[in-house]
């Protein structure tokens, strides 16, 4: 798959670490520890936004999660 093979390239892990020190490591939504880089706009729906910085969040887990699954 497609997005299985981008979320382990280099760009990817390279901008999601960039996105987290950005941050200083704070969850967009609950302060806490963010640990993970949250697509706004998914990938499965908008492809050309995967590397748009202004299309990720960094998130903790537990905010992500609830992200993934909200809807």
């Amino acid at each position: 798959m497609r997005a299985d093979k981008f979320y382990h390239s280099k760009v990817w892990k390279d901008l999601s670490r960039a996105v987290l020190a950005k941050a200083n490591y704070k969850c967009a939504f609950c302060g806490g520890l963010a640990v993970e880089v949250h697509h706004v706009k998914e990938i499965r729906t908008d492809w050309d936004r995967r590397l748009d910085p202004e299309n990720l969040m960094p998130l903790c887990t537990a905010c992500h999660n609830r992200q993934r699954h909200r809807g």
